[in-house]
């Protein structure tokens, strides 16, 4: 976690953890389960543009880390887990981020920055209510 304004990911996996049953997976989801409801996710918001697959949320983490300065190189290679420096640097290019930010219509653009001012709340409460 260890990104200050990240810290609501620490707290929610705090409460997924002490939710969780003894000897159950913590995020009982299927890859299957996982994969449908990126693809409903992304028809409901209209980003079929973006060509979102679960994997790049792989990649989003790191580019976004990169491109705001959160993370360096290191940084990103250490939590990534990546064994190679070579392997990281594709992140540190901010082209596909960018390309991606300029195919969202504006007011795209303004539904997520409101969405993600809100989401650390509303995960933190929908995981309160499990």
């Amino acid at each position: 976690v260890g990104i200050a304004a990240r810290g609501f990911v620490r707290e929610a996996l705090e409460v997924v953890y002490r939710k969780r049953r003894r000897g159950e997976r913590l995020v009982p989801v299927s890859l299957a389960d996982y994969g449908s409801r990126v693809a409903e996710s992304v028809s409901r918001l209209g980003f079929e543009a973006l060509r979102i697959v679960p994997h790049s949320f792989r990649h989003t983490g790191p580019s976004t880390d990169a491109w705001t300065g959160a993370l360096d190189t290191v940084g990103i290679q250490r939590r990534g887990m990546w064994s190679s420096e070579l392997s990281v640097r594709r992140y540190s290019k901010h082209a596909m981020l960018l390309r991606q930010l300029a195919l969202l219509t504006r007011a795209q653009k303004a539904r997520m920055r409101t969405r993600a001012a809100t989401f650390p709340k509303r995960l933190l409460h929908a995981l309160s209510a499990i």
